[in-house]
């Protein structure tokens, strides 16, 4: 497996490590190690981390970038720029990667990113700072957080129909969403953290096929 390190915020010190199973050996900051040549190394805050078919893509927060390696070899094979807009966590499905960002404005976005050419394909708004984000039955769930205007956090997951690529509805869940999960029945479990003083954090489940 691969472990991504998030490094500490603006020292540009992320690392990624391998562990090999069959061997036991742990090999740490493998990505500077195979790309002597990328001389910032992986970057600023290593925040997400996934395997889709022979590639692994590492997504960097503050470096506003997705690394994509060759997930046999950790050899870089494309750096794809998110702007200056802060992705955050990535999903998959049917041959497109899926980003989520802050944005440089009000609202956050989702990115798809086509796995072969490594371009991004499309984009579409979301909430104010959003997070982790899921799949289920061709619509991708994605939770917004809303900590950067707090007291007004916000509160919802806004469903993305991945045909038309438009936000097709918002379910409102919990204060300052982070985490979203699906399970094989179609349920997603959503972790909301409060506002840190009076609301607490909280496990929500929900059933998408209500």
């Amino acid at each position: 497996f691969y472990l991504l390190n998030q490094g500490n915020m603006n020292s540009n010190n992320a690392s990624l490590d391998f562990y090999d199973y069959s061997s036991g050996k742990f090999r740490t900051n493998i990505f500077g190690e195979t790309n002597p040549d990328a001389v910032l190394g992986l970057g600023d805050v290593g925040n997400d981390l996934g395997i889709y078919g022979s590639k692994l893509y590492a997504v960097i927060n503050k470096s506003n970038k997705v690394e994509v390696l060759d997930v046999a070899t950790a050899k870089r094979i494309k750096v794809i720029d998110i702007n200056i807009d802060n992705p955050r966590f990535i999903t998959f499905a049917k041959g497109k990667a899926y980003v989520s960002a802050y944005g440089n404005s009000e609202n956050g976005f989702v990115a798809e990113i086509d796995t072969i050419s490594l371009d991004i394909t499309r984009t579409v708004k979301v909430g104010r700072q959003p997070e982790q984000l899921d799949i289920v039955n061709g619509k991708i769930y994605v939770a917004n957080a809303g900590w950067a205007s707090a007291p007004d956090y916000e509160t919802s997951l806004s469903v993305i129909d991945i045909n038309s690529f438009n936000v097709i509805d918002e379910i409102e869940v919990g204060t300052n969403l982070l985490h979203v999960k699906a399970d094989k029945y179609g349920d997603l479990y959503v972790s909301s953290q409060g506002d840190f003083v009076d609301i607490p954090s909280m496990l929500h489940v929900i059933d998408t096929k209500e």
